[in-house]
Protein backbone atom coordinates (compact mmCIF):
# COMPACT_ATOMS: atom_id res chain seq x y z
CA UNK A 1 0.00 0.00 0.00
CA UNK A 2 1.00 3.58 -1.17
CA UNK A 3 1.11 6.32 1.95
CA UNK A 4 0.83 9.35 0.17
CA UNK A 5 1.36 12.35 2.11
CA UNK A 6 -0.59 15.67 2.18
CA UNK A 7 0.82 18.63 0.13
CA UNK A 8 1.72 21.54 2.39
CA UNK A 9 1.54 25.05 0.93
CA UNK A 10 3.34 28.09 2.88
CA UNK A 11 1.51 31.30 3.15
CA UNK A 12 3.48 34.37 4.04
CA UNK A 13 1.98 36.43 6.32
CA UNK A 14 2.44 39.59 4.91
CA UNK A 15 1.36 42.50 1.75
CA UNK A 16 -1.53 40.30 -0.30
CA UNK A 17 -1.98 37.70 2.40
CA UNK A 18 -4.35 40.68 4.18
CA UNK A 19 -6.32 41.29 1.47
CA UNK A 20 -6.65 37.48 -0.08
CA UNK A 21 -5.81 35.36 2.68
CA UNK A 22 -9.08 34.20 3.32
CA UNK A 23 -9.83 33.10 -0.10
CA UNK A 24 -6.45 31.26 -0.57
CA UNK A 25 -7.31 29.46 3.07
CA UNK A 26 -10.75 28.63 2.20
CA UNK A 27 -9.41 27.20 -1.99
CA UNK A 28 -6.38 25.57 -0.52
CA UNK A 29 -8.67 24.04 2.41
CA UNK A 30 -11.04 22.96 -0.43
CA UNK A 31 -8.49 20.90 -2.26
CA UNK A 32 -7.69 19.06 1.26
CA UNK A 33 -3.80 20.82 1.27
CA UNK A 34 -2.11 21.58 4.61
CA UNK A 35 -1.93 25.08 5.15
CA UNK A 36 1.10 26.33 6.79
CA UNK A 37 0.66 30.31 7.55
CA UNK A 38 4.17 32.22 8.70
CA UNK A 39 4.09 33.76 12.42
CA UNK A 40 2.94 37.30 13.10
CA UNK A 41 6.03 39.71 11.90
CA UNK A 42 8.64 40.82 14.30
CA UNK A 43 12.01 42.41 14.37
CA UNK A 44 13.73 39.11 13.82
CA UNK A 45 11.34 38.81 10.79
CA UNK A 46 12.38 42.11 9.76
CA UNK A 47 16.00 41.30 9.79
CA UNK A 48 15.93 38.34 7.96
CA UNK A 49 14.28 39.92 5.23
CA UNK A 50 16.76 42.96 5.58
CA UNK A 51 19.85 40.75 5.13
CA UNK A 52 18.27 39.21 2.17
CA UNK A 53 16.75 42.55 0.08
CA UNK A 54 18.88 45.22 -1.83
CA UNK A 55 18.87 48.52 0.44
CA UNK A 56 16.57 50.63 -1.89
CA UNK A 57 13.41 48.08 -1.24
CA UNK A 58 10.85 49.20 0.94
CA UNK A 59 10.02 48.23 4.51
CA UNK A 60 6.91 45.95 3.43
CA UNK A 61 9.02 44.21 1.11
CA UNK A 62 12.06 43.15 3.43
CA UNK A 63 9.27 41.85 5.72
CA UNK A 64 7.83 39.61 2.79
CA UNK A 65 11.20 38.23 2.12
CA UNK A 66 11.66 37.42 6.20
CA UNK A 67 8.54 35.83 6.02
CA UNK A 68 9.64 33.75 2.60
Amino acid sequence: MISLDKIKIGLPRALFYYHYGDLLKEFLKNLDVEIIISPLSNKSIYKKGEQLAQDEMCSALKIYFGHI
